[in-house]
């Protein structure tokens, strides 16, 4: 008997096939590794591997595939499978998929991309070729490149909207209590520090309007979009922060800081173009 949790090579599958199931005396093993694989339903604590069957993808004579616990995909076969030459080939492909879902999906849809997946793999065990599998493959590769980016890039665009709400809310309570704040860092100081946050609401607003033409990569880790929305806004920022104080400075446009009524609005209005 042959039992694998993960996807592997047939190679690898020799110890599960012809040492595993017997003892050291070459006597085979008794007791729950003598139930038959087309016995197993779901729910079963599977005897070869010793995962329970939560969810039974496909079985047969021989085998079995189905996924555990965790909705990762698992399968077994007795020693009687014959494994087609590219078997290697398809369960490598498999467990890089699932790989790819798992940084990509939670939950239900985890699940579903792994069914889909686990069906690809139960293709080739079925039917000893690869042909079917791969179209499957190739339906399944498909949807977690388009769901996957669509996902990546909506959780960078919550990190950035996130990160433009704590932003938009330090200056609505600046400017409601201007009056306290400016006698403590100085007027040019509170201008400043305006103009600063405004510049990464500019950039929200730049990220936003971009978002169509932005490529997400599946390979990705996902907290890295979260990273990159959060660091989209402070560099907004720091380009808000640099360009009030180029004006504050005489650096550029000094002729604003001559317009007493309308400075700080125009000042706002550069940091946030």
């Amino acid at each position: 008997m042959m039992a694998d949790n993960q996807l592997t090579q047939p190679v690898h599958t020799f110890f599960y096939n012809y040492i595993l199931p017997f003892t050291g005396d070459g006597t085979k093993k008794t007791g729950q590794m003598d139930k038959k694989i087309d016995e197993l339903i779901e729910g079963d604590n599977d005897p070869y591997c010793g995962g329970i069957i939560k969810t039974l993808v496909m079985k047969g004579d021989t085998f079995i595939v189905y996924l555990g616990e965790n909705n990762g995909i698992c399968w077994s076969t007795d020693e009687h499978e014959d494994f087609p030459d590219d078997f290697g080939l398809i369960s490598n492909r498999v467990k890089t998929l699932e790989s790819l879902s798992e940084n990509i999906f939670k939950g239900d849809e985890l699940k579903n991309i792994n069914y889909l997946l686990a069906q690809g793999f139960a293709r080739v065990l079925d039917d000893k070729c690869s042909d079917n599998a791969n179209q499957v493959l190739d339906d399944v590769e498909k949807t977690i490149n388009e769901h996957g980016r669509q996902l990546l890039k909506i959780k960078y665009i919550i990190a950035s909207f996130i990160t433009t709400i704590i932003i938009g809310t330090g200056l609505i309570v600046l400017w409601i209590f201007r009056n306290n704040v400016v006698p403590l860092v100085a007027l040019n100081a509170f201008e400043v520090t305006l103009a600063s946050l405004c510049g990464g609401i500019g950039a929200f607003i730049s990220s936003f309007i971009r978002t169509n033409s932005f490529k997400a990569d599946i390979q990705v880790p996902k907290s890295t979009y979260y990273l990159d929305g959060f660091l989209r806004i402070f560099y907004g920022i720091v380009a808000g922060f640099l360009t009030s104080l180029a004006v504050k400075s005489n650096l550029l446009l000094g002729i604003i800081n001559d317009i007493d009524e309308k400075n700080l609005a125009i000042l706002c209005f550069i940091s946030t173009v």
